[in-house]
């Protein structure tokens, strides 16, 4: 039986996370790019994939006091957070990675 060559790209992702805080440093300012772009879909997905690569739905709801369901369905295909909650979420990711985040305006 041959061996598996690489990784499933979830898991390479969610392994760098563990090891590499630059890295959550340009995941988080990448989903936040997107929700101030409009990607609000796109944004969701990563934020609940980030979540659950860092220390999972179910801590990390505990720590941001919505519960895990609550959070799973808020982040899913067809979640609607509100924009108290995607604050919440983002705030507690930065704090907890020790990650300043800030605004740049580009024009076109």
């Amino acid at each position: 039986m041959a061996e598996q060559l690489t990784r499933n790209f979830r898991d390479t992702v969610r392994h760098r996370m563990r090891h590499d805080n630059d890295f959550h440093a340009e995941v988080l300012a990448s989903m936040t790019t997107q929700l101030l772009n409009g990607q609000l879909d796109l944004a969701r997905y990563q934020l609940r994939e980030y979540i659950i690569g860092d220390v999972g739905l179910e801590q990390f709801s505990e720590e941001i006091e919505i519960p895990a369901k609550s959070l799973s369905r808020m982040l899913g295909p067809d979640g609607n957070p509100t924009s108290k909650n995607l604050i919440k979420i983002i705030t507690s990711i930065s704090k907890r990675r020790n990650i300043k985040l800030r605004a740049v305006a580009e024009t076109a």
